[in-house]
């Protein structure tokens, strides 16, 4: 945006100099408009004009011609002396055309004219004696730059520095412009991953013109976009906190109702037993999340070795997998590996992913896992199952909270949405990423970034 706009400005600002320099340079010289010489020219031609008159009557016509003479080679100012017929004082080789323009300027009534190459004014005066003359002076017409032409070093300089001056001109605006907008595109960009804390600066919302209104009313819009999230957290946890008891006290209803209730009928309790889980599953991630985004701005990480983590997590998990049939292979280039990490917040995030696959990944079938060294310092941990995989359109909205893929994510396979969420959390707050795609023979495999110093 700024080059583009840059060049915008500096094409624009040359266009209009070139164009108004050429017009006024051609009005000038065609006479359109008066260059403020003429009435230079008229004085001159008078004062020299009444002193020359005087030389003619008191020394005759060869003092005439040297003075006039005298002048032209000081000044480049021709002056002719007219009689009151028309005839020349002193007869000079271009007096015939001199005497044109008199008839010219007579016959128009005019005592300027400028012409391309040149510029004639006119003054008709009385002596003493009473006799009348008319003064005619020319001045002919230069190059506008003479000494530059003459000399390319000079000119080079001049067009040298009038470039560089117009192009500090396009940056300072092309600066005042985009500085601004590009400090409210990365707040903006902050805050759709998350950063509602985030300000647009002082020196923007000073501005007087529209861009700072506009950060004024963005600052505002994300302030109340925060106390809108802050408080759907709010009430998200509070909700969930009540839901606990109630949901305790049915799961020792249920135990209780088992003993009285004959065999056939203990299918139905098998329904309320699990949907009741499910409810305390959901409930328990609400609250992660919500602890999640509370701690996000509170930093405290020990060193510990995410080999150990790992595989403390595979063993938490074999039970659930071995009980249908299904195999987690588990492969690292590293026997030990210190990272720093909030262990129970890590724990859970590879626990969410590596159950997500166990739940996805058919009976009989593997999940893989891979702790490899990554590029940037970066650790990478990866989780592969033989599920169907995802659609494609859908792979970035995994990692949004409560969302559900319909053609693979049901009740029956269990699941509210919210794992991989919790995971993208714990990968953040670490200073990591999270990513998810398809493998080209089938399955899905989440991807998890770990720095391996703090950030």
């Amino acid at each position: 945006m700024f080059r583009k706009l840059f060049l915008w400005f500096l094409f624009g600002m040359l266009l209009v100099i070139t164009v108004s320099a050429s017009l006024t340079i051609f009005m000038a010289r065609e006479g359109i408009i008066l260059t403020g010489r003429e009435d230079i020219l008229s004085a001159a031609l008078e004062s020299h004009g009444l002193r020359c008159l005087e030389i003619y009557q008191e020394e005759g016509p060869l003092s005439l011609r040297d003075e006039l003479k005298k002048i032209f080679d000081q000044t480049g100012f021709f002056i002719h002396i007219l009689d009151e017929k028309g005839r020349p004082l002193w007869n000079f080789p271009h007096s015939g055309r001199v005497r044109d323009l008199w008839l010219e300027a007579k016959k128009s009534g005019r005592e300027v004219i400028n012409r391309r190459d040149l510029v004639a004014v006119f003054k008709e005066i009385r002596t003493e004696d009473g006799k009348k003359y008319i003064l005619i002076g020319v001045l002919p017409k230069r190059p506008l730059f003479p000494g530059f032409i003459r000399n390319p070093k000079a000119l080079l300089i001049l067009v040298v520095g009038f470039l560089f001056s117009v192009m500090l001109l396009a940056y300072v605006l092309t600066k005042h412009i985009t500085g601004p907008v590009l400090q409210l595109s990365e707040v903006a960009k902050a805050v759709t991953e998350g950063n509602f804390s985030v300000r647009v600066g002082d020196d923007v919302k000073r501005r007087k013109d529209e861009i700072g209104q506009l950060g004024l009313a963005f600052d505002e819009m994300t302030s109340y976009v925060n106390e809108l999230l802050e408080a759907q957290n709010r009430l998200l946890r509070d909700v969930s906190h009540e839901l606990r008891s109630p949901l305790a006290r049915l799961m020792v209803a249920l135990e209780l109702a088992r003993k009285d209730l004959p065999e056939s009928n203990q299918r139905f309790l098998d329904r309320v037993e699990r949907e009741a889980s499910t409810l305390g599953e959901m409930i328990g991630h609400i609250l992660s999340v919500s602890r999640l985004e509370q701690e996000m701005g509170k930093k405290m990480f020990s060193e510990n070795d995410l080999i150990k983590l790992v595989k403390s997590v595979i063993e938490d998990s074999r039970i659930e997998a071995e009980k249908d049939g299904k195999e987690i292979l588990f492969r690292s280039q590293f026997e030990r590996l210190i990272i720093p990490m909030r262990v129970e917040m890590l724990k859970s995030a590879i626990e969410n992913v590596l159950r997500n696959a166990i739940r996805y990944t058919p009976v009989g079938g593997q999940i893989q896992i891979k702790v490899e060294d990554g590029d940037d310092y970066m650790i990478r941990v990866s989780i592969r199952d033989q599920g169907e995989g995802v659609p494609i359109d859908q792979i970035d909205k995994l990692f949004k909270p409560f969302y559900r893929v319909e053609t693979s994510r049901n009740r029956k396979k269990g699941g509210v949405g919210l794992g991989l969420a919790i995971a993208k959390r714990a990968l953040e707050y670490h200073g990591g990423r999270i990513e998810a795609a398809n493998a080209p023979d089938g399955g899905l495999v989440v991807t998890m970034w770990l720095p391996l110093a703090k950030k």
